[in-house]
């Protein structure tokens, strides 16, 4: 009775999504062009794509319901802020990060000459980097050789975790702004 209920609430979402994009190719002028559009099709693709692949990867389609998600952006005053926060930081942040990049382009570069032995592939190196740089350091890899710990405490630990720095300040300072932004639309709107 639950998978019932579960499917026909699914179908009529999808159907009501299905609709929407409907009404809005037809009475609003470049919505195809627009970000909602791609938001609102992801939102009823995995239903739709369901009815025409086999059983065996519906599971998969089915997962893909999440995407639905996205549809908060634009009922969520919240989600405004965060739009409008990365689209202030992006010129900064295309800077920052294609500095991250290089830096552990280049440590990864190092690392793999080092110890190929230890990481096996230029594949895994970058992985260790990347998540080194991040802070989350999984743990399985590291280096093993005195000058690999080396490279890696003066290549990542350093230059790699302030560009990541710097990106999460660039971030938050754009958040800051864009917050007291809409706190000051909202309270002009009240009055």
């Amino acid at each position: 009775e639950g998978s019932i209920c579960f499917l026909s609430m699914e179908r009529v979402i999808a159907t009501i999504f299905t609709y929407e994009i409907f009404h809005q190719l037809k009475y609003e002028k470049g919505y195809t062009r627009s970000f909602q559009f791609y938001i609102d099709i992801l939102a009823i693709l995995p239903f739709w794509v369901g009815f025409f692949i086999p059983p065996e990867h519906l599971g998969l389609i089915r997962t893909l319901r999440v995407l639905r998600l996205f549809k908060l952006f634009w009922t969520c005053e919240c989600f405004s802020i965060l739009i409008e926060t990365f689209r202030k930081a992006w010129p900064m942040l295309k800077s920052a990060g294609l500095a991250t990049i290089a830096v552990l382009l280049f440590g990864s570069a190092i690392l793999y000459q080092l110890e190929p032995e230890n990481f096996q592939s230029i594949g895994n190196t970058l992985y260790f980097c990347f998540t080194t740089a991040s802070t989350v350091g999984f743990g399985d890899f590291s280096p093993k050789t005195p000058m690999g710990k080396v490279v890696t405490v003066c290549i990542l630990y350093g230059p790699a975790l302030l560009v990541c720095g710097a990106i999460v300040g660039i971030v938050s300072a754009a958040y800051q702004v864009s917050a007291e932004e809409f706190h000051k639309r909202r309270t002009k709107q009240i009055l």
